[in-house]
């Protein structure tokens, strides 16, 4: 009995682990990828096919890699073929596809809530949903698993809740038809975006390191930074910054780029903590840097009805931010503890890297072109990928034939179906949220909890996105956020690129943010250091990322919306008052900074970054003020040792 209720804690309480498949199951695998990446590349070019039929082949598809490459728990089998079980569900969520589409003549057409569905359909959408709920729960873990069921059961029971929160009854046949028939639940919006841009974005982004391009973007970011004080923790900075632009996920960037990074920060002196915390800072951080970010801004493409084009430009100055900080502070901290950089020889020349791999900045400008021409994300998309295809062929030793691309599908397809899964999820949620007006409710009681005020709303909607993003990915958690706090932030006059933006870097905090910083859990796998400890130090590394969204909530200049004399001054004292708030965490300049001398820095750098002629001012008397001092008991010290002399 003892065992029993273990193993079912275990498979309650855990996911599963990523399987070693045997050659004949992965060759297969990839054959069924390669299907679906050609259906997904048609579907962003030339497809015009209804969002709930392409997004239901999507999902089943994905439900198919996961119970095939994520096994049930940790202690699983995890190599050699799948367990029965596991290809039972795989063709249980085959044959759920396979029904549903020979049934879209009938589905499409109809008018939801005057033309019903069977009794079959409904054992249908129960068996989707339950499929998506376990596989979410073995490619995710328990805490977006759980939100969902709670919101489920929130929709069937919560007409019995007394009070504010209650809803009208809702049956099981509408449930199972609204969430598993229409566009408002599995197929609603998040699965609609997994479907089209993130696929055609985590391929494109495969293709461009798979052609050379993450090794050119690494060799560039030595050639950079590699001499100067603590050149591998800027090496990692500025390379992840660059990879994480491409690959939009915080974990996989730490693994990718941080098995590289980390082991060359330690072996130079740095702890298991900083090493880990500086890569954790520095990957997750690429999912708010233009012009791809991660699924989170295509996301907010959506929900928020704005232009691909116009989030990357406002993306710009906060994400330069967010990056100056990182590195100023890894700088001060290099020089604090007396580290340097590499030798000459140890280094790439500039020169020959550029010359050698300039052709892989072509990709981000024609997307750049295409997005500014106005055609779709999804478009640009596909012609980047033929344009990294072809990029590939100027260099032999990374050419992207029939094999090479059979090895890219196998990668990615595993790679996009927990995405795919956590998108579908959330469309549960926000179907359900939807459904019994929970929106509405939540947004009074924000605003209730708030007072109605600007400032301590923002802070609500800060907290509210970190909880959920503690237990689930980026993506799943702005959505969650963007429907329930959104619209307060909105209905206190912010404007709608802002309130989005603001909750997709919280979304993105998320991922550094103890107790549950997954980016730092991935980090610490490779450093050998404390997970927490490299979070707490990761939240230091990226302050940019707490402070900068409070003030282009409040003043959108720094999003450029307004003049450009306006634009570029907010930019040049916001860089100001990264650099002071940089010397004040780390507390040193050229020297050690005294207490006193960090508090002038620290608070007239928030200031500082808050457009406006009168916080610049109060800023630069604090600078000025914070200098004078620095420089005065430097001089006094080196007076001070003439004398001695």
């Amino acid at each position: 009995m003892k065992e029993i209720l273990q193993r079912l804690l275990l498979y309650l309480f855990s996911s599963g682990r990523r399987r070693s498949l045997d050659k004949t199951t992965k060759k297969l695998l990839t054959v069924f990828g390669i299907g679906v990446t050609i259906f997904q590349i048609w579907l962003g070019a030339y497809g015009a096919l209804d969002p709930y039929y392409f997004g239901t082949v999507f999902l089943c598809a994905m439900l198919v890699v996961t119970f095939i490459t994520i096994t049930a728990t940790p202690k699983s089998r995890s190599s050699g073929a799948p367990s029965r079980m596991d290809f039972v569900l795989s063709g249980m969520s085959l044959l759920a596809g396979i029904y549903m589409v020979s049934q879209m003549d009938r589905y499409l057409p109809r008018i939801i809530g005057l033309e019903g569905i069977t009794q079959f359909d409904v054992l249908i959408g129960i068996t989707l949903i339950g499929l998506t709920i376990e596989g979410t729960r073995r490619a995710l873990g328990p805490g977006l698993t759980y939100v969902t069921i709670a919101f489920i059961l929130y929709n069937l029971f919560g007409h019995h809740i007394p009070g504010y929160f209650s809803h009208r009854e809702l049956s099981i046949r509408f449930f199972i038809d609204s969430m598993a028939f229409t566009n408002d639940g599995l197929m609603g919006v998040p699965i609609k975006v997994a479907a089209t841009y993130v696929f055609l974005f985590v391929f494109f982004g495969a293709l461009l390191a798979s052609s050379g391009g993450g090794a050119f973007f690494f060799s560039l970011a030595s050639a950079l930074t590699g001499k100067t004080a603590g050149g591998p923790a800027k090496i990692a900075v500025v390379s992840s910054g660059l990879f994480g632009m491409i690959s939009g996920s915080p974990v996989s960037d730490v693994v990718t780029t941080g098995s590289i990074t980390i082991p060359m920060m330690k072996k130079m002196g740095y702890s298991s903590n900083v090493a880990g915390a500086v890569e954790t800072v520095a990957s997750s951080g690429g999912s708010i840097m233009p012009p791809i970010m991660g699924s989170a801004a295509f996301l907010m493409v959506e929900y928020a009805a704005i232009p691909y084009i116009r989030i990357i430009q406002a993306a710009i100055i906060p994400a330069l931010l967010y990056y100056l900080g990182v590195f100023l502070q890894v700088h001060f901290y290099s020089k604090k503890i007396g580290l340097k950089g590499f030798s000459r020889a140890e280094i790439p020349k500039i020169g020959p890297v550029l010359k050698s791999g300039y052709i892989f900045f072509s990709p981000l400008v024609l997307l750049v072109i295409l997005l500014m021409m106005g055609f779709t994300p999804s478009y640009s998309a596909v012609g980047v990928i033929f344009l990294t295809i072809a990029v590939s062929w100027v260099k032999p030793r990374y050419r992207l034939g029939p094999k090479a691309l059979y090895e890219v599908i196998g990668t990615v397809i595993p790679r996009v179906a927990p995405l795919a899964l956590a998108c579908a999820s959330a469309g549960l949620v926000i179907g359900g949220v939807m459904t019994t007006g929970l929106g509405g409710k939540f947004m009074s009681l924000i605003l209730m909890i708030s007072g109605g005020y600007i400032i301590p709303t923002l802070l609500v909607t800060m907290v509210v996105c970190i909880i959920l993003g503690m237990g689930m990915p980026v993506p799943s958690a702005y959505v969650l956020t963007a429907v329930l706090a959104a619209p307060a932030l909105i209905k206190l006059g912010i404007p709608p690129l802002a309130a989005h933006l603001f909750i997709v870097y919280f979304a993105v905090a998320s991922a550094i943010t103890p107790p549950v910083a997954v980016a730092a859990y991935a980090a610490s796998a490779i450093s050998q250091g404390d997970p927490i400890r490299i979070a707490l130090r990761a939240l230091r590394l990226g302050v940019g990322a707490f402070l900068v969204p409070f003030f282009f909530a409040l003043e959108p200049v720094l999003l450029m919306e307004g003049v450009w004399s306006q634009i570029v001054l907010s930019g040049i004292t916001a860089v100001i008052g990264i650099l002071m708030i940089s010397i004040s965490i780390e507390g040193y300049l050229t020297k050690n900074v005294r207490f006193w001398e960090r508090v002038l820095f620290g608070f007239g750098g928030v200031i500082m970054i808050y457009p406006g002629l009168l916080s610049d001012g109060i800023g630069l008397c604090m600078l000025f003020v914070g200098m004078f001092i620095y420089s005065q008991r430097k001089n006094e010290v080196q007076f001070k040792g003439n004398i001695g002399q």
